[in-house]
């Protein structure tokens, strides 16, 4: 492998047809999602990433943007945000997704959204789970709690079990809601505890370092050998953050090494580079390292947390690399 040629799984990617938005623009619910938005993204992201597909569609938006960051493969995962009409209509789906996975199938890993879980009922998000790994060999699921229900929910169990008994990884949103519908006390990561004791052999990806509670996050992934920690969207603030960043990834591998990162970028295509550019050189610096005692990050870190760690979880071949444009 040359140096900076790493293979890359991106966990989170959010293919979305953008006339959607003016499908939904009437509902206040999606005015108040995307003012906060604003707010969301403010502190990460220094500019505003676009929504749109232009001339190319969703997926063809998405692999362009996979070629230019040198992202080999992508779970695509739709989202519901049924906040936003609250109820009638989601912004994407699992049969709509499927699509742009068949067309791609060399590019794109299906990672299908059960939820809302308890809203829908138990037995029927089960029957959609088993029946997504019978007709189309599905490997691995998001849970998006802040919409749905607190994560150490019981009536999730009978899920759970589902879930671990086909050996599927689950990932799930951890940290805070960040946008308007999306509630935070859904999701703390140290509510995944319950979890992890009940369903020690349940392979769990948390999002977003669950930040603003990654420590706790951490403590968790030290603790429990099937939890990981993503990066997703938070590491766009490497390049104009980079303080912020240190903490995050330092405090990461320090307690739960880079053997249980894993990488993501929860976007749509758009950002995409911009999150991996900084990433193939960031490094922790002085203080972090002597003072707070972070790790330095080696060439076998980066490597692991780009794509082998997920390739290893989903049995995937990194030696198998996506044919991208010259």
């Amino acid at each position: 492998m040359a140096k900076n040629d790493y293979f890359i799984i991106d966990t989170e990617t959010h293919p979305i047809d953008g006339s959607i938005w003016h499908q939904l623009a009437p509902y206040p619910g999606t005015q108040r999602f995307m003012n906060s938005l604003q707010g969301c993204i403010r502190p990460v992201i220094q500019e505003f990433p676009s929504l749109e597909s232009g001339d190319a569609g969703p997926f063809e938006k998405m692999i362009t943007n996979m070629d230019a960051s040198g992202t080999d493969l992508a779970c695509v995962i739709p989202e519901g945000f049924l906040f936003c009409t609250e109820g009638p209509t989601p912004i994407s789906t699992n049969a709509w997704m499927l699509t742009g996975v068949q067309k791609y199938p060399d590019r794109f890993i299906m990672c299908p959204n059960f939820g809302p879980i308890i809203q829908r009922g138990v037995p029927e998000a089960i029957r959609e789970m088993e029946f997504m790994v019978k007709e189309f060999g599905v490997k691995i699921f998001k849970f998006y709690c802040p919409e749905d229900t607190y994560i150490n929910d019981k009536r999730l169990w009978p899920f759970y079990e589902k879930a671990q008994e086909l050996n599927l990884v689950m990932q799930v949103h951890t940290g805070t809601g960040y946008v308007y519908g999306a509630r935070n006390k859904y999701c703390h990561p140290g509510l995944l505890e319950d979890v992890l004791y009940d369903f020690y052999d349940l392979r769990i990806v948390a999002f977003h370092f669950g930040w603003p509670h990654h420590r706790e996050l951490n403590c968790l992934a030290a603790t429990f050998p099937n939890l990981y920690i993503s990066v997703s969207f938070l590491n766009a603030a490497a390049t104009w953050r980079p303080k912020f960043f240190q903490e995050l990834i330092g405090e990461a591998m320090l307690y739960a090494t880079s053997d249980k990162i894993v990488w993501g970028s929860d976007t749509n295509g758009s950002g995409m580079k911009d999150c991996v550019d900084p990433f193939l050189t960031f490094q922790i610096d002085e203080e972090g390292h002597r003072g707070w005692g972070y790790p330095y990050i080696t060439e076998e870190d980066r490597a692991k947390i780009f794509g082998l760690n997920m390739a290893k979880l989903l049995g995937i071949d990194p030696t198998k690399r996506a044919k991208r444009p010259a």
